[in-house]
């Protein structure tokens, strides 16, 4: 997994180098490092690296650069995750361009969906939008799926209902929801958001579980993957 700022510590992992940290070392003189290099490894078999540790210097860093690392990375992992910041900024921008799927968590409020019709006038400008659908954070919890979709002009690829303070334990033993709460409803809503996504990276249609796939957080565990966090 992949991320803006330092979010390693909610898997309990050592803060380590970022990739901007490594950039610097490398415009020294130092030798190249992979982002693959740079991750920490969780237990559950993911790994994670930062993309800055300072957020203050997240708009400073090259997107050409950044694009050119995760595709680098492409092929020496099986999934790549990016969390970024929300915000339209030029590193942003480079990830939205070579992104397969770009998710956009959306709660079901108004200031939240105002967002995510920006969001999706950007997408269309940028030529990105077939790429675009919402996940519905606590879903059930305000306005309609339904309506957020007609409102939105979004699809919904998947409804994640509330898991309260789960999150804050899991994150405090340095373990996922999934890992130390499998059987939460909420745990049930991320599988399927991720047999849906296996779905249609393999090109089979959602309706479809995808055969000896089990689910993506399952394969992400399980393999070796790179998250940016």
């Amino acid at each position: 997994m992949l991320g803006a700022t330092n979010g390693r510590g909610s898997l309990g992992l050592p803060t380590g180098r970022s990739a901007s940290d490594s950039w610097v070392d490398e415009d020294a003189g130092y030798g190249h490092e992979h982002l693959v290099d740079l991750a920490a490894k969780h237990g559950s078999g993911i790994k994670v690296v930062s993309l800055s540790s300072n957020p203050l210097s997240h708009p400073s860093l090259s997107p050409t650069r950044v694009a050119d690392s995760l595709l680098e990375a492409r092929h020496e992992v099986d999934a790549i995750v990016i969390d970024l910041h929300p915000s339209y900024s030029e590193v942003n921008l480079a990830v939205f361009a070579i992104a397969d799927r770009i998710l956009v968590p959306v709660t079901p409020d108004l200031p939240a969906m105002r967002a995510a019709i920006q969001l999706k006038d950007v997408a269309i400008e940028v030529g990105v939008r077939d790429r675009l659908s919402m996940i519905i954070n606590r879903a059930n919890s305000g306005v309609t799926v339904a309506d957020m979709e007609e409102t939105v002009g979004l699809a919904v690829t998947a409804h994640i209902r509330s898991a309260g303070l789960h999150f804050v334990w899991s994150a405090n033993t340095g373990k996922t929801l999934i890992e130390k709460f499998p059987r939460h409803p909420a745990t049930q809503d991320f599988e399927h958001l991720a047999d849906r996504l296996l779905s249609i990276h393999a090109g089979v249609p959602v309706t479809e579980k995808p055969r000896d796939a089990g689910s993506l957080l399952k394969n992400l565990f399980g393999r070796k993957a790179i998250s940016e966090a």
